[in-house]
């Protein structure tokens, strides 16, 4: 598949703790030449979070309600390309990540390719006994 521009989009509430790193990252791991848009909905927050956003480039939207659900719909009704790219306030991509994507667009069988998220609350083995 050749892949045309994409819009990346993120919903965000009080992320200015980890925003810095995932945006970093992202803007480490994607291609610019093929990011058409980068598109957050902010809920809410009480924090730095949309400067941060707006310090790196992208365009913030306040959530219209709040909750994850309706900020990333509202994300996504922003979207106006074929494909898009979500991505959680405290995601991070592997260096390798998005050479393993455009491959994958056209498989079926493939609806998600995830990062790795920050833990808020870790948990151990021990845990899990």
């Amino acid at each position: 598949m050749i892949v045309d521009k994409f819009d990346v989009v993120s919903w965000v509430k009080d992320g200015a703790w980890v925003l810095p790193a995932t945006l970093l990252n992202l803007e480490t791991v994607l291609p610019s030449e093929f990011v058409h848009r980068k598109i957050a909905v902010d809920d809410h927050s009480r924090d730095d979070s949309v400067k941060i956003l707006k310090d790196f480039g992208w365009d913030v939207y306040r959530n219209p309600n709040s909750g994850i659900s309706s900020g990333a719909n509202y994300a996504l009704s922003k979207v106006d390309c074929p494909f898009f790219m979500s991505f959680e306030q405290d995601l991070l991509l592997s260096e390798d990540w998005w050479p393993r994507i455009p491959e994958m667009l056209d498989d079926d069988n493939i609806a998600v390719a995830s990062g790795v998220r920050f833990s808020t609350k870790p948990v151990t083995i021990r845990d899990l006994e």
